[in-house]
């Protein structure tokens, strides 16, 4: 089963190309509207609905980092190019462009 690889802080600062992905991905066609998805008036049942109505925010970035001390041994074993490390402060880790099959 193909997965598209996406980085929390790249669709987060620069949300438009990695949504063009995300659509892109599920072979669908491009609208603007995708950006705008907060601005619906439809109504959502889920648990989460009301961070569905808000628009892609980045004060959750580098939130991991508070805890960063109790992952320590979990980020050791984490393949890097796998999992970037990734802050605001930092490089931007490369784009993942491909979608990728997990293994078994």
């Amino acid at each position: 089963m193909p997965v598209l690889e996406l980085v929390y802080e790249e669709l987060a600062t620069c949300p438009e190309p990695q949504a063009r992905r995300i659509i892109d991905f599920a072979g669908l066609p491009w609208h603007p509207d995708c950006l705008e998805f907060h601005k619906n008036e439809r109504g959502v049942q889920t648990p989460s609905r009301w961070q569905v109505k808000q628009p892609i925010y980045t004060r959750s970035i580098g939130r991991w980092k508070h805890y960063q001390e109790h992952l320590a041994p979990l980020l050791h074993v984490l393949e890097p190019d796998t999992y970037p490390v990734w802050s605001a402060v930092d490089a931007a880790p490369a784009t993942h462009d491909q979608a990728t099959t997990p293994s078994a």
